[in-house]
């Protein structure tokens, strides 16, 4: 349970309509059961590029600037400049970020029907304000910690390094967001 979030990256294949010329098969073969398609009947194949959990800030940005402001789990296409954005953003985070030693939440705990913080060794970002002002966290349901924190670190991060591998100049693919919670 909690905020799971997605990227996939869209090829149209168009193999339904005859000026597209597309032929030939794909067998897939999963959990030792091979199937088999005509390539003349799929419209687009749909890629796996990213995805996270209860990065909560990575999802605001996303409603922010793709979804218009409205969090409904949707799928939402993301244009190409979105996704260099995001990027630019990213990295003057990182760029900008200096983690040092601190005591981070790690969740809490119940017990007796007491809840307790559960405090950890960790690392915290030095100095967050860039972070809060490019990038802020949420809350939400069960959406994750807001601190800007290791974790926080971790999923700009990967975030960054996952979108340097993409070609954004490529018009060939067209890339969706959607979130579940």
């Amino acid at each position: 349970m909690g905020l799971d979030m997605y990227l996939t990256k869209r090829f149209y294949v168009g193999g339904n309509w005859e000026h597209r010329n597309v032929t030939g098969h794909i067998e897939l073969t999963c959990d030792n059961t091979v199937y088999a398609f005509e390539a003349s009947t799929i419209s687009e194949i749909i890629f796996h590029v990213l995805d996270w959990r209860k990065a909560n800030q990575i999802h605001k940005w996303f409603v922010k600037n793709v979804q218009e402001e409205i969090d409904d789990c949707r799928d939402y296409w993301v244009s190409n400049d979105q996704l260099k954005t995001l990027k630019e953003v990213c990295q003057k985070i990182i760029d900008s970020s200096e983690l040092i030693d601190a005591k981070i939440s790690a969740g809490s705990s119940c017990k007796n029907g007491v809840w307790t913080d559960i405090i950890v060794d960790g690392k915290k970002i030095k100095d967050p304000q860039i972070a809060h002002n490019l990038l802020p966290t949420t809350d939400g349901f069960f959406f994750g910690n807001t601190d800007y924190d290791q974790v926080y670190y971790k999923n700009v991060k990967m975030t960054l390094d996952k979108l340097n591998e993409l070609d954004l100049d490529d018009p060939t693919y067209s890339y969706y967001y959607y979130s579940s919670w």
